[in-house]
């Protein structure tokens, strides 16, 4: 599994967007799917768009993103989990605790 995160770009109380993908695996399946366009204004959640979750045969993709929440300028807590299964076997893992400061730009890989 490759997974990378990338592009969390943020202007001042303006614009967090970010985007997922890549997230490649073996065993006759690609997955590649892309997160974007979060948007926010000021302690306000825009616009989320969640596509492009492409599946192949006898794989099932089980797909949730979840709390993300912010409080002014302080804590961008986000997990994304239960993403993958292949045959019997299950893939967990969680992203989180972005956390950001005013004027200031986490890159996480």
């Amino acid at each position: 599994v490759l997974f990378q995160v990338y592009s969390l770009l943020q202007t001042s109380q303006t614009c967090v967007l970010f985007q997922v993908y890549s997230l490649l695996q073996t065993s006759q399946t690609c997955v590649l799917f892309q997160v974007y366009s979060l948007l926010q204004t000021s302690q306000t959640f825009v616009l989320f768009q969640v596509y492009s979750l492409l599946q192949t045969s006898q794989t099932c993709v089980l797909f949730q993103v979840y709390s993300l929440l912010q409080t002014s300028q302080t804590c961008v807590l986000f997990q994304v989990s239960s993403l993958l299964q292949t045959s019997q076997t299950c893939v967990l893992f969680q992203v989180y605790s972005f956390l950001q400061t005013s004027q200031t730009c986490v890159l996480f890989q």
